[in-house]
């Protein structure tokens, strides 16, 4: 179990090398015992839960997961704590900054189903991980132990509540795994100072890192203290907020260009930037995939004066989806390099399945340090395997056991853009 310190909340990892079902919940040497009957008696009392299984896959099993709905850590405040964890999701939507949490390290919580599209524009795309053989390569989710929670079909054609009670569901379960896990102690505690020593280093750069999210209905969301994010302006969000579950993803569209739950909790960029010799991270401005150009003007401009205000010297972005909100991302780029602060810009391609298409819609002579997650056109050809979970077929109607031949598009996070891609360059 390690202890860090993140500006307030004390992260405590317990870490998970393995995972079996058993008679009660709870962690011990680096295994985490899981009981199905708790599971589902807490989850009994959630009105229009569908029927419900819960399996245990490892790294290396022949098993394809489709359907995945999100991914989360496991975290939980702990018992006798006022605050909780995923504020606004069953709870009250109070804002957590501070206390202790604990987190489950090297697992996590996969709901998985098929939702109905009830007539939304986005609806939920094929999303695939393998946890064996050349397709674990494309997600991040290949390589630890995950809890899946299959639901069953819904029958409400309706599409808010069959999404709100299996994200409900998801999230109590990871709450109750970390709240076990909490219980049992660990006698290997790490501790890490309270406030980053590099803040009183008149050389350390000074970064912050502006995190696009998106916002198109129901299917398409992404939550912030339980509420839709569509009337977002740009504002600063802190380390603790996002370590305690404040934003959720309800986002069921490209599978690839996905930002799951847990990639908010453990970001990526914020971790890269906090663990860098010579860097200071000065805090995450949250923004949004805006509709029209004087929109994205304004949002740009008003990121900027954010950034002024704390002396920021340096920054990372990415846009929240793909296609439109490339546009969003470019403007941001150029307006900071117009005020002259350098800007790193992370973005996945959409080249075609040669990759001879552009690959962008949008580009600004500033948006010269680019760093590209992949092309998610890009075509893979994936054996057949011995298991699958979820649903059993693909949306054009293919076995999902397989062997396909598929996109990236419908790999989870295989072109991410907030750096938990797994896709490296090679030298052509």
């Amino acid at each position: 179990m390690g202890l860090t310190r993140l500006n307030g909340v004390d992260l405590v990892s317990h870490h998970v090398n393995d995972a079996r079902f058993g008679d009660r919940t709870g962690a011990s040497g680096g295994v985490l015992i899981v009981s199905r009957t708790e599971l589902l008696d807490l989850l009994r009392t959630d009105p229009g839960l569908p029927d419900v299984r819960f399996h245990i896959v490892r790294p290396g099993e022949s098993v394809r997961i489709n359907g995945i709905l999100d991914v989360i850590q496991p975290r939980s405040k702990g018992r006798g704590s006022p605050q909780v964890t995923f504020p606004g999701i069953g709870t009250a939507p109070d804002p957590v900054r501070s206390g202790r949490t604990h987190a489950l390290q090297g697992i996590t919580v996969l709901p998985v189903g098929r939702l109905p599209e009830g007539g939304e524009t986005f609806v939920q795309e094929d999303c695939l991980v393998d946890m064996a053989g050349p397709g674990a390569r494309y997600s991040p989710f290949s390589r630890g132990v995950q809890l899946v929670v299959e639901f069953g079909r819904a029958s409400d054609r309706r599409v808010r509540e069959p999404v709100a009670v299996r994200r409900l569901a998801a999230i109590r379960v990871a709450r109750f795994l970390a709240q076990r896990a909490s219980e049992t102690g660990s006698k290997d505690v790490e501790e890490f100072v309270s406030r980053d020593p590099r803040h009183d280093q008149r050389e350390a750069v000074r970064v912050a890192y502006v995190c696009s999210v998106i916002s198109e209905g129901p299917l398409h969301d992404t939550l912030l203290y339980g509420e839709s994010t569509e009337r977002l302006r740009p504002r600063w969000i802190s380390v603790p907020e996002l370590v305690d579950g404040a934003l959720v993803s309800s986002d069921f569209h490209f599978s690839c260009q996905r930002t799951p739950t847990v990639l908010y909790q453990r970001n990526p960029v914020v971790e890269a930037i906090r663990k860098k010799s010579g860097l200071v991270l000065e805090g995450v401005i949250l923004t949004l995939r805006y509709g029209s150009h004087s929109e994205k003007h304004k949002a740009a401009t008003r990121i900027v004066e954010m950034l002024r205000e704390r002396g920021v010297q340096a920054v990372v972005t990415h846009p929240a989806v793909g296609g439109n909100a490339h546009i969003d991302a470019l403007d941001i780029v150029r307006e900071c390099e117009k005020a002259r602060i350098p800007t790193a810009l992370v973005l996945q391609e959409m080249a075609g399945d040669d990759g001879a298409d552009p690959g962008l819609v949008d580009s600004v002579p500033e948006a010269d340090l680019m760093v590209s997650s992949g092309n998610r056109d890009q075509l893979v050809d994936l054996p057949g395997v011995a298991r699958t979970l979820g649903p059993d077929r693909l949306r054009d109607g293919r076995p999902t056991k397989g062997p396909l031949r598929l996109s990236l598009r419908s790999y989870l996070c295989s072109t991410n853009q907030v750096g938990a891609h797994t896709l490296t360059a090679i030298d052509a």
